[in-house]
């Protein structure tokens, strides 16, 4: 019975070490398969993250650096248009046309000096305008009932938002708006109507360059009137008062001195949150 068992003891002797072997030789190929496989995820992930933030933030900052020079070299056009075109040359042609609101004024307004220097005559057809030069003809017809008149610009005005022009009383007269007070009109540029000859004048000076400012409100207390302006002027760096006499007298707040129109319609634009009635007026030198 002992002799088996010296045989399988003897079989293992020679077994074991097989065994032992196999099994070192499957482990260590085991662990050269995993480090194939692990040791490049290791290493690959922080090198293609650090290159797609690279990549992705060179065309953002290029964008963004775009943007930038846009929202920075954008005005130099305009400041070159305003320096290359005067103001005072940009004249309305005739045909050009414009509708909206007229008013009329009369008293107290007859016999004092108009914005352009002249006394008001409320009899002549005459009208005040916010940015027209003075001395242009206009057509106003009463869409109304289809009546016109022609008058020429002697002064600034109308004061209230909505309005585009203000005619004397004998200008409204003839378009049948003394009653209502207010109509909606069509304006058009036309040419003055001719004269008879006249004998020469002394030459007279060159008309002034047109400034504009932005009205930001009419105020009945002078006091609330110059906080305002203060406030302006220290913004912007010009802000002005026109006192418009009358029974109850207006003092009108003018908020910058700019080149032409165009700059000032786009101040008006970014004062219109905080003044709702913000809009464009004419500085004119006669009435500084």
């Amino acid at each position: 019975m002992e002799r088996p068992f010296h045989a399988v003891s003897g079989a293992s002797r020679v077994l074991w070490p097989l065994i032992a072997v196999l099994l070192i030789t499957i482990c260590a190929s085991a662990c050269s398969k995993r480090k194939r496989v692990v040791a490049p995820a290791r290493t690959k992930p922080p090198a293609s993250t650090n290159s797609r933030p690279g990549e992705a933030k060179k065309p953002d900052e290029a964008r963004r650096d775009a943007n930038v020079e846009k929202t920075v070299e954008a005005p130099v056009p305009a400041a070159r248009r305003s320096a290359s075109k005067p103001a005072q040359v940009e004249t309305p042609s005739p045909g050009v046309a414009e509708e909206g609101i007229a008013s009329w004024y009369g008293e107290p307004y007859h016999g004092r000096r108009a914005a352009n220097g002249e006394i008001y005559d409320m009899e002549k057809l005459t009208a005040a305008h916010r940015t027209f030069p003075f001395g242009l003809w206009v057509q106003v017809e009463n869409l109304l009932n289809n009546k016109t008149v022609d008058v020429r610009i002697t002064d600034r005005g109308p004061f209230i938002d909505g309005r585009i022009i203000d005619l004397s009383r004998a200008a409204a007269r003839a378009i049948e708006l003394i009653g209502p007070g207010i109509a909606r009109v069509r304006l058009t540029v036309i040419d003055p109507p001719e004269a008879p000859p006249s004998p020469p004048s002394p030459p007279t000076q060159p008309l002034p360059s047109m400034t504009f400012a932005v009205q930001v409100g009419a105020f009945a207390s002078r006091i609330n009137a110059e906080k305002v302006a203060d406030s302006l002027r220290a913004e912007l760096g010009h802000a002005v008062i026109r006192t418009r006499e009358g029974s109850r007298p207006l003092h009108l707040v003018l908020a910058g001195k700019l080149a032409n129109e165009e700059q000032a319609r786009e101040l008006a634009a970014r004062l219109a949150s905080r003044f709702r009635q913000a809009f464009v007026v004419s500085l004119d030198h006669a009435a500084e």
